[in-house]
């Protein structure tokens, strides 16, 4: 009885149901690939975890970057191509562009809040074709530090401003594999007219803070912004106290510097970049090559031995958090306004020249076999610093260079003054400063992605990083050297030079296997080098640096490399090996044998116990070299644990005419994000036919259950 029912009764929907389940499976894939949960959810989904978004930053003012609209709710979207969308968009959709249409794609919702509010997300497919131009900067970058009135004169004929606008929906660059798999479902989703079963996306980018930036931190909801810049001296600084205990040199007693008297040349370069994807920041030529040049000069400087002799003190600067409206320099200044142990020996009264290294990897001309960079200084008057001399300086240096074919122009006059640098921050602190900033452009950038995803190494030339870093030793030689004329001639070889630019261009340019990145031979001859891992397109990277990231903790002795990241201490490492003097000193550690005032650490990677760890522990040499925190002026650090909130430093800015502090800050975000899903959903028909259909199917279950217990205890009671 229980069978004929059962025969009788099969319902009509729960047949179409396992038909159609059987035919998407056939279809789909065969039997033999899914060999467990985990493969069956692989063939439902695909995946991409952990990279790729654009955060949300903020600032005093309000946020700007990305985040979903309704915090911790996926935003879902049916997937759509750009070229496919029918302009002003009208029904919610996950939009789909290649790299080469992002801009024009965002440029367009920034200004059309109507198919704005319909986007339920941007995903970016990073594949070919490639754009020619992408920089989601400003067209004058930090506009506002400018020592001249022309504010909307344009650097950067490719800048958008993408970077510094809030999307109130989530943006996302997608792995090329992920891409790949997108395409062919937005493919479907179009040959199907976005009918019937349809493909979604869900992306998963909440942010955690509100408001501004002094909300988001009181309320725990984000972090400052910040790292380290690094400075070095030429010949070492004489500290104050020769002998100090551990606990002494701990608290940073050790770091004051006794009074200088020589007049101060100050060579400056930057660290990090920015783009619209912070995990995907480059910053090739803008600004690593302009560091690479610098630590070249320096190594050629080493390399001849004479800073003994200088009657001019030569200082070198790595500057990080230019990006965030000069947030390294400014604080650098602000350091240096208050005394700190941090920029002690880093007076300002004794700098009275400064040499900025900025864009230089695209200056060289292959069908010439020539280098060719410019020089910009402020025009000279009763308010600036005349900068000839210096200027004359380095042509002359550039013209006595005969192992590289390099030119230094002076730049065009109708130039409103110079290009966006960290001297900016310097004028307005000591506008009589001789300040120069070296450049591969006259009038305007020339490289087209500053500050993208797209600015790598593949555009930069080895030649004129080389040339200019020779030209600059030269100069520097020779300013340094007494009544200008060295004693000892620049010692030049330019293979050695030309291997040591090449391999820091591939350790701070390239992403990958060694001997590419932060574990190439250089880096780790000096570091350990910390956490790395594959991206979503399989490259191996140590932890993104070239965003300048969140804030670290801060320890009291500024030599001390504890709680730095690897770029940072990697650059403390080079630079206090370069300009180190005498021999080497005893075994050395940051946390229990720590070197004596006027010496620092070079070379540790592990161990404190040098009866066991002598291999791999550091050297006590004789250098001055320090990290300075380059975070806002209004966040400090008491100890390594406690962070303060401070006040606006008006008497600060009120002095060197600054505004008010922008206290950049990162916003939290909760495990697991960012996060985007695609998989395919059926019409809304077909999910109701499932809901009758399992529903029928219990009821089944129900019935067919009852009918076996009944028969079974039937024929129980007839035994």
């Amino acid at each position: 009885m229980a069978v004929a029912f059962l025969h009788s009764s099969m319902p009509c929907p729960w047949a179409l149901v396992i038909a159609t389940v059987c035919g998407i499976l056939i279809l789909q894939v065969s039997a033999d690939d899914l060999q467990s949960v985990k493969d069956i959810k692989a063939a439902m989904y695909k995946e991409m975890k952990y990279t790729g978004g654009c955060y949300k930053l903020l600032n005093v003012t309000g946020p700007i970057g990305c985040q979903a609209p309704t915090e911790g709710v996926a935003s879902v979207g049916i997937l759509i191509n750009v070229t496919d969308v029918q302009w002003p968009l009208t029904v919610d959709r996950m939009l789909v562009v290649n790299i080469t249409g992002f801009e024009e794609l965002m440029l367009r919702l920034r200004s059309d809040p109507t198919s704005a509010s319909h986007v339920r997300g941007v995903l970016v497919d990073p594949s070919d074709p490639q754009p020619t131009s992408l920089s989601s900067a400003p067209t004058f970058p930090g506009a506002f530090n400018a020592p001249y009135s022309n504010t909307s004169y344009v650097w950067n004929p490719s800048g958008t401003s993408l970077a510094r606008t809030f999307f109130n929906f989530p943006v996302m660059m997608m792995s090329a594999a992920l891409a790949n798999e997108v395409a062919t479902r937005t493919q479907y989703n179009w040959d199907n007219d976005y009918t019937g079963a349809t493909y979604m996306a869900e992306v998963y980018l909440t942010m955690v803070a509100r408001h501004n930036s002094t909300y988001c931190l009181k309320s725990g909801g984000c972090k400052p912004l910040g790292a380290f810049s690094v400075w070095t001296a030429m010949p070492p600084l004489t500290p104050l106290n020769s002998s100090l205990n551990n606990s002494q040199i701990t608290a940073g007693l050790g770091a004051i510097m006794a009074p200088q008297t020589m007049l101060a040349t100050l060579v400056t370069a930057q660290v990090d970049s920015n783009s619209f994807f912070h995990d995907y920041t480059q910053g090739a030529d803008s600004p690593l090559s302009g560091l690479v040049t610098m630590l070249a000069a320096m190594e050629l400087l080493r390399v001849t031995n004479a800073s003994s002799t200088y009657t001019r003190q030569l200082l070198f600067v790595a500057m990080t958090g230019e990006p965030w409206d000069y947030m390294g320099s400014r604080r650098m200044l602000w350091e240096m306004d208050k005394n700190s142990t941090t920029t002690s020996g880093l007076d300002l009264s004794r700098i009275d020249q400064v040499i900025e290294l900025g864009q230089v990897g695209r200056g060289y001309s292959a069908s010439t076999n020539s280098t060719t960079l410019y020089l910009h200084s402020q025009p000279s008057g009763s308010q600036w610093g005349d900068a000839a001399a210096l200027i004359s300086s380095l042509k002359q240096a550039a013209a006595g260079t005969q192992e590289a074919n390099i030119t230094l122009q002076t730049a065009s006059a109708s130039n409103p003054g110079i290009p966006p640098s960290s001297l900016m921050s310097f004028l307005r602190t000591k506008p009589s400063i001789q300040g120069v900033v070296i450049t591969e452009f006259d009038s305007q950038f020339k490289n087209p992605f500053y500050q993208s995803e797209r600015d790598v190494g593949q555009y930069v030339d080895v030649q004129p990083m080389s040339a200019a870093a020779l030209a600059l030793a030269r100069a520097l030689h020779s300013l340094a050297s007494p009544g200008g004329v060295p004693s000892v001639p620049l010692q030049v070889n330019m293979a050695a030079l030309n291997s040591f630019v090449y391999s820091l261009a591939l350790c701070l340019m390239v992403d990958g296997d060694p001997p590419a990145s932060l574990r190439c031979p250089l880096v780790q001859s000096y570091i350990q080098v910390g956490f790395s891992n594959r991206n979503a397109d399989g490259v191996l990277r140590p932890f993104p640096w070239r965003y300048i990231g969140v804030s670290q903790d801060q320890t009291l002795d500024p030599s001390n490399t504890n709680f730095k990241s690897d770029i940072y201490r990697f650059l403390f490492n080079i630079m206090a090996n370069i300009t180190a003097t005498g021999d080497m000193g005893l075994l050395c550690d940051p946390i229990k044998n720590l070197c004596q005032p006027g010496m620092v650490c070079i070379g540790w990677k592990s161990g404190t116990d040098p009866a066991t760890s002598a291999a791999t522990m550091g050297r006590c040499r004789v250098s001055t070299t320090k990290f300075v925190p380059s975070l806002s002026t209004r966040v400090i650090y008491v100890d390594t644990s406690k962070k303060f909130l401070l006040d606006e430093d008006t008497q600060f800015n009120a002095k060197y005419g600054w505004p008010d502090d922008p206290l950049w800050t990162e916003s939290d975000w909760p495990g697991g994000v960012p996060y985007v899903r695609v998989y395919m959903e059926e019409p809304y028909s077909v999910q109701v036919a499932v809901l009758v259909s399992g529903l029928l199917l219990m009821l089944l279950t129900g019935v067919l259950s009852w009918a076996v217990m009944w028969t079974f205890e039937k024929h129980i009671k007839h035994d």
